[in-house]
């Protein structure tokens, strides 16, 4: 008996302790696309135009190590590999990834999340890369997604764990698109809003319920 309760108890807590201090957390985002640039016709984006919908969600692990790069202008710190999955949709179009990487990202890496500070202290900027996507849109895939939040000038860079919570919510992204040559020949920008999926309830009401079965198990034994 004690066996099966201390296990419970270790279910339990576990399940707290996940709710809690979650190293996966999800951001959703949201906006509108603000421009569409075609550099290669006839590999050119047609379908999406101004004013269409951007939305989607990345899941990321605010427990990944950091690399902390200074330069003249601006500190830098890099996450690699820090983001577990990214999806997105633009107008009817569906894009989720990463599966692969391309030129932005360094050799073994996915994905990678930047945190830059500009030394002038004005701003800092919080940056997140993805590439290597399934989808395609007019003949063409996503090579690149880049999210940019600019947020208070605050604290010196360091390499301890990613925030759970945007710092902001306005958000600045940019999309480019290759061609099966592997080229860029298209890219959009566009702005919107970001914000933190809350944990759900269900969680939490799991290891509350199981917290409360231990509690009654205990007193019937007494009795």
């Amino acid at each position: 008996m004690k066996r099966l309760l201390g296990l419970v108890l270790f279910i339990s807590f576990t399940v707290i302790s996940f709710s809690v201090h979650a190293a996966l957390v999800t951001w959703a985002f949201s906006g509108s696309i603000n421009s569409v640039s075609n550099f290669s016709p006839p590999d050119s984006i047609t379908s999406i135009a101004s004013g269409d919908i951007f939305n989607g969600s990345m899941v990321f692990n605010t427990s990944t190590a950091g690399t902390l790069s200074s330069f003249p202008a601006f500190d830098e710190t890099t996450y690699s590999n820090a983001i577990d999955s990214l999806n997105f949709t633009i107008g009817t179009f569906n894009f989720s990834g990463p599966n692969s990487s391309d030129s932005v990202l360094s050799p073994g890496e996915t994905s990678h999340i930047k945190v830059r500070q500009d030394t002038s202290g004005f701003t800092s900027d919080s940056i997140s890369h993805n590439a290597g996507f399934s989808g395609m849109l007019d003949g063409l895939a996503p090579d690149f997604v880049g999210l940019n939040l600019i947020m208070p000038f605050g604290s010196p860079l360091t390499t301890g764990d990613l925030l759970d919570t945007p710092p902001v919510s306005d958000l600045q992204f940019v999309i480019r698109f290759k061609n099966s040559n592997g080229d860029i020949t298209a890219q959009m920008n566009g702005s919107g809003s970001i914000s933190a999926v809350p944990i759900p309830a269900a969680a939490w009401l799991f290891g509350t319920g199981l917290l409360g079965l231990i509690g009654f198990n205990a007193r019937k034994k007494k009795a």
